[in-house]
């Protein structure tokens, strides 16, 4: 699983102002979502398209269109939820995944109670296609690195 940490400015401004013990609860969701949005730029960067040309009311135009399969956004109940909303909100020709899951107090194992991923997501499809493909885990930053270890999606 690739990790990479997004240093950008403005993230950089909403996190501090998220992370306060001093920011509401409604402010806190705002920035989370707004957050989520701006990291969505860089998260598909290097999204794969193939060329289109369309028609304008003036003239042809050389765009571009998606490949498939499209990447899947499988969210960690509930705190990827809004990071989900986030990203949907500039980018939503995505599939839609969550799981759910909470940790065994006794043995502290992570313990899945749903697993809902579409069946045209590239996560279900990474292991067959041949084409390049993601699925995207959104998780908060607290939750313990074995809990998203333990989703095996």
């Amino acid at each position: 699983m690739k990790v990479e940490v997004i240093n950008h400015p403005l993230i950089n401004l909403y996190m501090t102002i998220l992370r306060s013990k001093d920011t509401q609860s409604t402010k806190f969701r705002s920035l989370a979502r707004k957050i989520s949005s701006l990291m969505a730029f860089e998260i598909f960067k290097d999204l794969r398209v193939l060329p289109k040309t369309i028609e304008t009311p003036l003239e042809k135009y050389n765009g571009v269109k998606l490949s498939d399969p499209k990447p899947c956004v499988i969210s960690i109940l509930r705190a990827g939820l809004i990071m989900s909303e986030g990203i949907t909100d500039i980018f939503d020709v995505v599939s839609i995944g969550h799981i759910g899951m909470y940790r065994d107090e006794k043995t502290l194992e992570p313990i899945n109670y749903i697993r809902k991923l579409p069946s045209d997501s590239s996560a279900s499809k990474i292991a067959h296609s041949p084409l390049p493909s993601f699925a995207l885990l959104l998780n908060e930053l607290i939750t313990p690195p074995l809990t998203i270890v333990g989703s095996n999606f």
